[in-house]
């Protein structure tokens, strides 16, 4: 595993480098890091040059000075591509990161061969607005109180088959993206994907675990592409990158190949 850093416009971006082939570029979900993915990385790195980067405020990257939106991720991500050499790459986003990776798939249709959307976040515009009204930053308690949210907020959705290790690692992620860890949800809520997704030319996997959030939405949005499949981990929740890595990595391998995901 290689680990560096790369200048953008919103400041020094870490990122995680493994394996050879193609480009496979994996954004993760707020207010993780790219260590997400640490169990599917030996398996995608069979396969692919895997590059993860940190979202700027979250893991070892450095923190905007003031919420980038959703096009400031896009243009960051951009930046991060052309100084590691990489012209296109295979394109793979869960939560936060999905909303990432369409804006980059949008923007920028030539950087992306194949897209992979886990829990793509599609919200309705009134839904959207509501959430957008009940953000509010993350204080540090003097009492550390913030110390067990951060392991309440991550573990709630874990309990029953994540491993302490990953429930720590999760909330460790979350205490490091600190108060302004809700610039990402600012970027999420005001984006409206069912207006990007048709300027996104890339062969798209819609997957998602059973009991994600997203899970039923991932068939309202497949005709919105030019070429979409959808494909769900049965039982499995919404980070089966932790939680089904074998199977992640299968599913994601097959797509990117060009092969059916089922």
């Amino acid at each position: 595993m290689l680990r560096g850093y790369v200048d953008t416009f919103l400041g020094q971006v870490h990122y995680r480098e493994v394996g050879t082939g193609e480009p496979l570029v994996l954004l993760h979900q707020t207010a993780d890091s790219s260590r997400m993915y640490t169990e599917v990385f030996p398996c995608l790195a069979e396969h692919f040059r895997v590059v993860a980067p940190d979202t700027p405020g979250f893991g070892d990257s450095d923190k905007p000075s003031a919420p980038p939106g959703i096009e400031g991720y896009a243009r960051a991500l951009a930046e991060v591509l052309t100084a590691l050499g990489i012209p296109q790459a295979h394109l793979l986003g869960h939560h936060t990161g999905a909303s990432i990776a369409v804006e980059v798939a949008a923007t920028f249709p030539e950087r992306v061969n194949r897209l992979v959307l886990s829990g793509c976040p599609d919200y309705d515009p009134e839904v959207r607005q509501q959430k957008l009204a009940g953000i509010q930053p993350a204080p540090i308690e003097p009492s550390g109180e913030h110390l067990l949210r951060a392991w309440e907020r991550v573990s709630a959705g874990m309990k029953g088959w994540a491993t302490l290790e990953q429930i720590h690692r999760s909330a460790i992620d979350t205490l490091k993206a600190g108060p302004e860890y809700y610039y990402a949800y600012l970027a999420v809520f005001t984006q409206d994907v069912r207006t990007r997704i048709p300027k996104i030319t890339a062969p798209t996997l819609l997957m998602s675990g059973e009991r994600d959030l997203f899970v039923e939405r991932q068939e309202q949005l497949r005709p919105l592409f030019r070429q979409a499949e959808t494909y769900v981990f049965r039982g499995a929740g919404a980070l089966t990158m932790m939680e089904r890595p074998q199977e992640f990595c299968q599913v994601v391998t097959r797509f990117l190949q060009g092969q059916p995901a089922a």
